[in-house]
């Protein structure tokens, strides 16, 4: 059994629970809080995952997207 993910601020990383992806900001004990990559409302989550690859992907050009409406 592998150790349980241990997310980094900064990262991305899915909320298992919500099935969203979201930017790490904070971790509080058992708690990650993440915002949305395109800019948003942050949100508390309990279980997380690292994100894939498609995952990041699609969260850079929805970072790129809302940088270049001015939104970010």
């Amino acid at each position: 059994m592998s150790a349980p993910y241990v997310p980094v601020v900064g990262t991305l990383a899915v909320d298992t629970e919500q099935n969203r992806v979201g930017k790490v900001t904070a971790l509080d004990g058992e708690t990650v809080t993440l915002k949305p990559p395109a800019g948003g409302e942050e949100w508390e989550a309990l279980c997380v995952r690292p994100a894939d690859e498609s995952e990041r992907l699609h969260a850079r050009v929805a970072e790129s997207n809302a940088r270049s409406r001015g939104a970010l």
